[in-house]
C-alpha cells in the first residue's frame, strides 16, 4: 500500500488514518498550482475594476457581472 495516503503532503492530519467515505479528505493543490506566478502590476490586478474618486472599486467587467 505504499504511495497511498489519506492526507496531502502539507497536512497536519495523521496519514495513518483511513479514508472515511462519509468525510473524504480535501483536494490538495499541487506545487505547480501553488507556485504559479500571479500578476504584480496594479493595472493587471485591477483589470476589470474602476477606482472611484472616493477610492471605492466598481466592477466594470461585463463578463464577470453576467456570472
Amino acid at each position: 500500500m505504499k504511495g497511498v495516503s489519506s492526507v496531502g503532503p502539507y497536512s497536519f492530519a495523521d496519514e495513518r488514518d483511513s479514508i472515511d467515505d462519509e468525510c473524504p479528505p480535501p483536494i490538495y493543490f499541487n506545487d505547480e498550482q501553488i507556485l504559479k506566478s500571479l500578476p504584480t502590476s496594479k493595472a493587471e490586478i485591477l483589470q476589470g475594476l474602476e477606482v472611484t474618486s472616493k477610492g471605492a472599486l466598481i466592477c466594470i467587467d461585463q463578463e464577470a457581472l453576467d456570472k
